[in-house]
């Protein structure tokens, strides 16, 4: 019996790549948050990324001229959360929640900065001061 892999003639390597991007990218979502408040984002990510591969080996299972027939109706539920975020995104958006467990891996100060004790964490309160919430 055949596997799913040889079946659908997955590319190994392409899948491999992908795991691999997944594993940096959980990399980077755990340095980012690591310590602060927000480190259970990371465990979201990794459950997030386990359904993503779990969809994703499932759709291997469905023949992709089946879903021409569902064309239509899948395209317009890909739209019902675009819609629902440009509608509703300013409830929803948590930018500066988060902003500074994100942004203070990715500044760096001057020498003549930190002389004069200025922060990474005021550095980043004041540039959200300026971004304007939609």
């Amino acid at each position: 019996m055949r596997t799913l892999f040889q079946r659908r003639r997955l590319d190994t390597t392409l899948f491999l790549a992908v795991l691999g991007l997944l594993a940096i990218g959980l990399l980077l979502v755990a340095s980012a948050t690591l310590g602060g408040r927000n480190a259970d984002l990371t465990t979201r990510q990794a459950i997030w990324m386990g359904v993503g591969i779990a969809v994703m080996l499932a759709m291997l299972a469905i023949d992709y001229r089946v879903l021409l027939k569902f064309s239509f109706p899948i395209y317009a539920l890909s739209l019902v959360p675009l819609v629902y975020l440009l509608v509703f995104g300013h409830r929803i958006a948590h930018v500066r929640s988060v902003a500074h467990a994100c942004l203070r891996h990715r500044l760096i100060l001057t020498y003549e900065a930190e002389a004069e004790g200025i922060t990474k964490y005021s550095v980043l309160r004041e540039l959200l001061k300026l971004v304007a919430v939609p």
